[in-house]
């Protein structure tokens, strides 16, 4: 039986810390670039599925990051955005996102805002059929874990250092990033996988062993009690 219970939770890693001139105290107080120095590629494919509607969605991601003619550091640490939305609603660009992608890749960061398959039998507030919100919340970390994959397979593209990822999101998008980070497959109900499919595998065709990668998570909020037998 496996409870899930997350807070506020903040986690810092020191790997290679002084490997790039990045990693200095008060790094990320500094704005080293201007609107106009951002680059944004929007609605990037990261992969595809099937819906809660049983349609076959694309799933795209934008990604905000200094112009490479500006920025001469030949690695940036990465932050992937999860929005939040009761696994129902939200999407990669609302409210507060945009904002945070940008300000941040002001500062130096590749920033990826995620959209995620959305969806549930939802019948109103804090009620709703829990066995489609488990099945939600499973094709939700299949696509963030999907995402992850493509980012790291385009590192080279956007001159990403994978030794830095760092996952965050608010609300729904707080227990993806949580999920992503730390869940296998085992911790999960077989019965999901055996129906959805595996949550490495899923989406899209990408390997990337997570084994090497230490993900931080960054000031993320939300709450997921999760029961299996």
């Amino acid at each position: 039986m496996h409870k899930i219970y997350l807070t506020a939770i903040i986690i810092f890693s020191i790997q290679n810390i002084f490997c790039q001139s990045y990693c200095i105290y008060g790094r990320v107080d500094a704005y080293l670039f201007n609107d106009d120095d951002i680059n944004i590629d929007y609605n990037v494919m990261y992969g595809e599925a099937i819906n809660y509607n049983g349609e076959n969605e694309l799933l795209s991601l934008d990604i905000y990051y200094p112009n490479p003619e500006i920025n001469t550091l030949d690695k940036k640490p990465l932050v992937v955005f999860f929005h939040g939305g009761s696994l129902s609603g939200g999407d990669k660009g609302s409210d507060g996102a945009a904002e945070l992608n940008l300000d941040l890749a002001k500062k130096g960061f590749v920033y990826a805002s995620v959209n995620y398959r959305l969806g549930w039998n939802e019948l109103g507030h804090c009620e709703g059929d829990t066995l489609s919100l488990q099945y939600a919340l499973y094709r939700g970390i299949q696509d963030a874990k999907a995402s992850l994959r493509f980012l790291i397979s385009e590192a080279a593209a956007y001159n990403i250092d994978t030794n830095f990822i760092f996952l965050s999101g608010n609300s729904a998008g707080s227990i993806l990033a949580m999920y992503a980070a730390y869940a296998i497959q085992n911790d999960i109900a077989k019965y999901l996988c055996n129906e959805l499919g595996s949550i490495d595998s899923s989406t899209n065709l990408l390997f990337e062993s997570s084994t090497g990668n230490k993900w931080l998570i960054i000031n993320c909020t939300g709450y997921s009690k999760q029961t299996y037998s």
